[in-house]
């Protein structure tokens, strides 16, 4: 029903979207945008958030994609087998409450990234970017040019 549907929105006030959607695949948002969920369960979620948006989620998933970038935010929680994140030009991405098993992380530009793994990491951290994890996995690291890589309890 919602199946490659585009929001193509301009307002000066407020506008609030509420959906219910059977199989969410993917989200996207941008230009200060802000999603919040209160419980998101699928096998696989793709999200990809720019340009100063904004979002708040609570999630069940097998496999978990992110993209952030251009100063956007994401706050996660729930349960994901599987992680994988790039990040960029200043974007957060804070999922210390997010139990994922593994994670592959890609940070650069002044990024910032807070996760919680018990498995295995694989972190890729440039240019300032900083990550740190919450947990006691395998690591696999390749960090450069100022970026920081440090475990934190919880």
């Amino acid at each position: 029903f919602f199946e490659n549907v585009i929001f193509g929105i301009t307002n000066q006030k407020p506008i609030n979207v509420f959906l219910t959607i059977k199989d969410l695949k993917e989200i996207d948002a941008s230009s200060g945008a802000s999603i919040t969920s209160e419980g998101i369960g699928t096998e696989e979620l793709s999200i990809g958030l720019g340009s100063g948006a904004i979002g708040e989620l609570v999630i069940e998933v097998n496999n978990l994609d992110i993209e952030i970038s251009s100063g956007a935010q994401l706050e996660i929680s729930g349960k994901t087998e599987s992680q994988k994140a790039s990040l960029s030009s200043a974007g957060n991405y804070r999922a210390g409450e997010l139990e994922s098993k593994t994670a592959i992380m890609n940070l650069s530009s002044g990024a910032m990234a807070e996760i919680k793994v018990s498995e295995k990491l694989d972190a890729n951290v440039s240019s300032g970017a900083s990550l740190r994890y919450i947990g006691s996995p395998e690591i696999i690291s390749n960090i450069s040019s100022g970026g920081e890589l440090k475990s934190i309890s919880e």
